[in-house]
């Protein structure tokens, strides 16, 4: 199945959401130690503090709380322009969430995720004043029995299912929620006519999705209040799915199980999230030949028309395959993804013409992180080995590259530092098959 993601150019308009190193002793001399009141907790997952700040000055804060993930809620009248945190000498600035419910007196600002537990940030408020509300999260207990476990599901293949179009592997909840509080029960069923695409807004560049996904959804479930996760899928860049909302017991699919993630209109409705901003970058191809997997094999059990739509109470003509702008004022699930989606929607169509038989070697070559920095990492099927290994540029000049096995042994590894940023079709040659998918370096 040839990916739509390879079909577009690899541009990324890099806007203010980003990771950038700075020394903090840059800033020591001018920060102030900002003293907060803790406002709410459920330890060891949850903290929310209050602090009554001051624009344009930098304050050093340390709440007494290990955290993986922040977020921070201010009033109406003021908005998050040329405002952040340092966390671990990383700049993350801030914008809005484009999620938070419609219903909120506050604006909030994306969850910023962190890869290792910190215990102080620095913020800087730019032209915010006055009360101010920070939401720790900590995902640590559990993770990594959640790792390791997700790992060991990775490599197994899904043998067990009856029929061409089925369900694509996942990690279920009861693997990556490991060691987090459990979700309530209360679930509504509905029957599904649409399905919503949507980008989580954060980081590009973090590997640990079982880390980003962990704390989705403490966010969602100790800072908004939801039950469980709002989205029934999250699809990370690498292809990795995860199952999201489900019921108590996770082998039962969670496919018709009414989400949070659709401006408050969620029923008739299945929720997928793309890991990642997608205003920034293109999705990778493996993310998206994922989600056309993951979205044909639900429109086949439902006998819906990929490229149809119908009446829904948030859009009169709603297509079957929709981006969640459709439903309301956002950005999600980012321009670059949002203008994919009438190819996805064709892929689907193809891709449940034939069968769903193109989903093993989908699987099978992967090509990650995309964009790439340092290296990038493939993987083939076991019966190829590579014997040529190529980058070839946007202008057709060839660079012979090698390639090592990784410490597990599971993905070859590319050396990229030594390339020029741009766009490169990574070129796989062996005995008797050729692989290629097209890169971004950056």
């Amino acid at each position: 199945m040839a990916s739509t993601a390879s079909g577009y150019l690899r541009f990324a308009t890099v806007q203010i959401l980003c990771f950038c190193s700075i020394s903090l002793s840059v800033f020591a001399q001018n920060t102030k130690s900002l003293h907060t009141r803790q406002t709410s907790a459920n330890a060891p997952y949850y903290s929310r503090h209050e602090a009554y700040i001051d624009a344009a000055r930098q304050y050093t804060i340390k709440p007494d709380f290990s955290f993986t993930a922040l977020a921070i809620s201010i009033e109406q009248k003021f908005d998050f322009k040329g405002a952040y945190v340092i966390v671990s000498q990383d700049t993350l600035f801030l914008q809005e969430d484009e999620h938070q419910p419609e219903d909120d007196n506050l604006r909030q600002s994306v969850l910023l995720i962190i890869d290792k537990a910190q215990h102080s940030f620095i913020f800087y408020p730019a032209d915010i004043r006055g009360n101010v509300s920070f939401s720790l999260l900590n995902a640590e207990e559990g993770r990594k029995k959640a790792n390791t476990r997700t790992q060991k599901q990775k490599k197994q293949l899904d043998t067990n299912q009856d029929g061409t179009c089925h369900l694509p592997s996942l990690i279920r909840t009861s693997i990556w929620r490991e060691g987090l509080p459990e979700p309530s029960y209360n679930r509504v069923e509905t029957d599904v006519g649409h399905v919503i695409v949507h980008h989580s807004a954060g980081s590009n560049t973090s590997t640990d999705y079982v880390n980003t996904v962990r704390n989705i959804y403490l966010f969602h479930t100790q800072v908004r209040g939801w039950s469980d996760i709002g989205y029934n899928y999250l699809i990370a860049q690498d292809g990795t799915i995860f199952q999201g909302r489900s019921f108590s017991n996770d082998e039962v699919e969670n496919d018709d199980i009414r989400g949070a993630h659709f401006c408050g209109q969620n029923s008739g409705t299945m929720g997928i999230c793309m890991l990642g901003n997608y205003n920034t970058v293109l999705p990778t191809d493996t993310s998206v030949s994922a989600l056309v997997r993951l979205t044909g094999w639900k429109l086949h059990k439902e006998s819906l028309d990929p490229l149809a739509g119908s009446s829904h109470p948030a859009n009169n003509n709603l297509s079957v395959i929709a981006g969640h702008r459709n439903g309301c004022a956002t950005e999600c699930p980012g321009d670059n993804l949002y203008a994919m989606l009438n190819d996805i929607r064709l892929e689907v169509e193809a891709y449940l013409k034939a069968g769903c038989e193109e989903e093993a070697e989908a699987l099978a070559f992967n090509v990650y992180p995309v964009p790439a920095e340092e290296k990038v990492n493939f993987t083939l099927p076991s019966e190829q080995v590579p014997e040529e290994i190529w980058m070839i540029d946007a202008g057709g000049k060839k660079f012979s590259v090698s390639a090592y096995l990784d410490q597990e042994g599971e993905s070859w590894v590319v050396d990229t530092r030594l390339l020029a940023a741009g766009i490169y079709v990574l070129q796989i040659n062996g005995s008797n098959f050729e692989q290629k998918r097209k890169l971004l370096i950056y």
